[in-house]
């Protein structure tokens, strides 16, 4: 049902674009090419959105790979590197839904890129931004890497990255994206507790967790809220068996309590589980 889900109308004025592209007067004028460039990917993005097309989406990463070589590193690195940055989100998208690892590598490396312009101290917004869908994305990355010794490295990465970033919002009032962070922080130590000293990485999972749960709201923020308790409640589980330690198992089973006065029961199987055991 072509244009059913309210796409028709993008879908003509992608059209449009693409044959204004062919017409002399773009193709002679650097600045109109570059402007319908940039009007049709975000096209294609919005088509992406509203269809979950990954085809549209396919385009919206060719057409940033067209305009890198218009743009020039050396002569407009502004424009260089958000455009690289643009395409690294199309592609990090296009990852998350096709699972495709290639495309998250390929994002990696596009956000890694675009650190070494926009740095900590010339740009921190940019930074920031930046900085957190890199360092998950290696999370995210060492989940598909089957080498233990290419998880470890890339969990350490994630480790230092999202550490910094952290470090950095705390000198701000985002506290909503200082939680994101936090929570992502306590997954990637959860992670590394299978190659570095384990209790260690398990007390550095439940300090994140805790942190982040110190900004979520259980009222306001009730999914986030419920992951975090969970995540947390699984942290003093293992620390409860890797120190036979009765407080870490009580703590535990409060943490499985408390995700479950947010949410379904039903939604929850495990953390009900665990409650009654």
């Amino acid at each position: 049902n072509p244009g059913g889900d309210g796409t028709e109308p993008l879908e003509k004025a992608a059209s449009y674009l693409e044959q204004s592209l062919n017409s002399p007067v773009y193709e002679q004028n650097e600045e109109l090419d570059t402007g319908i460039r940039l009007k049709l990917a975000d096209t294609y993005s919005k088509l992406y959105s509203k269809s979950g097309n990954m085809e549209y989406q396919e385009r919206v990463v060719n057409i940033y790979g067209d305009l890198l070589s218009i743009y020039d590193a050396g002569v407009a690195p502004a424009e260089h590197y958000k455009t690289k940055s643009a395409m690294a989100d199309a592609l990090l998208s296009l990852a998350d839904s096709s699972g495709d690892g290639d495309k998250l590598e390929r994002a990696a490396s596009c956000y890694d890129e675009c650190l070494g312009y926009f740095t900590r101290e010339n740009s921190p917004e940019e930074w920031i931004g930046l900085s957190e869908k890199l360092g998950n994305a290696y999370v995210q990355l060492a989940l598909k890497d089957e080498n233990d010794q290419e998880k470890e490295s890339l969990l350490r990465k994630s480790i230092n990255v999202l550490t910094a970033v952290s470090e950095e919002l705390k000198k701000g009032e985002d506290i909503e994206r200082l939680a994101g962070v936090m929570k992502s922080l306590g997954f990637a130590y959860g992670e590394m507790a299978l190659y570095e000293d384990r209790a260690e990485c398990v007390e550095r999972e439940i300090e994140c967790y805790s942190e982040a749960l110190g900004y979520y709201s259980a009222d306001k923020d009730s999914e986030h809220y419920a992951d975090c308790q969970t995540s947390l409640g699984n942290a003093y589980k293992n620390k409860s068996e890797l120190q036979i330690d009765a407080e870490a198992c009580i703590l535990a089973i409060e943490c499985y309590e408390k995700a479950l006065t947010v949410c379904d029961i039903s939604s929850r199987p495990d953390d009900y589980a665990m409650v009654q055991n």
